[in-house]
């Protein structure tokens, strides 16, 4: 290597070749590096996740959750349009 005025050696990070100063490039992490290894910071490491809401909009609980002992009516319609009942003309009860 031959005298370059105001330019000096410095070993290469990645490689350990040794380099002119001027030929070299400093990376986001620290590392001086030859200009012809240097790797820009790749754009994935700037992207930011974003909050994924993951509620139910207008949920409510189930029949039978909040007092799960009582029997709750089901309301079910038949064909012809009337109310799902047993042979005593009551609606069904399930518990």
């Amino acid at each position: 290597m031959t005298y370059r005025p105001g330019d000096f050696l410095r070993i290469c990070d990645r490689t350990g070749f040794k380099v002119w100063a001027s030929d070299t490039k400093e990376e986001w992490n620290g590392l001086i590096v030859m200009k012809g290894v240097y790797e820009a910071r790749h754009p994935q490491d700037f992207v930011k996740g974003r909050v994924d809401h993951q509620a139910v909009h207008g949920a409510r609980p189930r029949p039978g959750d909040l007092a799960p002992d009582m029997p709750y009516v089901l309301e079910a319609e038949t064909s012809d349009g009337g109310l799902l009942q047993d042979e005593n003309d009551s609606a069904l009860l399930v518990g």
